[in-house]
C-alpha cells in the first residue's frame, strides 16, 4: 500500500479493525460517541464535513474506484 494511505491492515484481528467493527452495536456506538459510515455516499458526506472523520479504512478495490475521495481526505489529515 502506498505510504500516503498509511499502513495496510492485513488482519481482521487488528485492534483498529475490532474497534471499527464494534461500532455495529448501538451500545458501543453510544459509549464511543462514534459511528461507522460504509459505502461511497455515506463516507463522502462524512468527509465533506471537517472534523467528523477520525479514521478511514479503504480496501484496494474501493481505493481504485473512489481514490479521489480518500486522497482528498488524506491531504487534510493532520500528520
Amino acid at each position: 500500500m502506498s505510504e500516503a494511505y498509511g499502513a495496510e491492515l492485513t488482519s481482521l484481528r487488528s485492534p483498529r479493525v475490532k474497534a471499527a467493527r464494534a461500532l455495529g452495536k448501538r451500545a458501543l456506538r453510544l459509549r464511543a460517541r462514534s459511528f461507522l459510515a460504509e459505502g461511497p455516499q455515506a463516507v463522502g458526506e462524512a468527509l465533506a464535513r471537517d472534523g467528523v472523520v477520525t479514521e478511514l479504512f479503504v480496501t484496494a478495490a474501493a481505493r481504485s474506484r473512489h481514490g479521489g475521495m480518500a486522497g482528498s481526505w488524506m491531504c487534510r489529515w493532520p500528520r
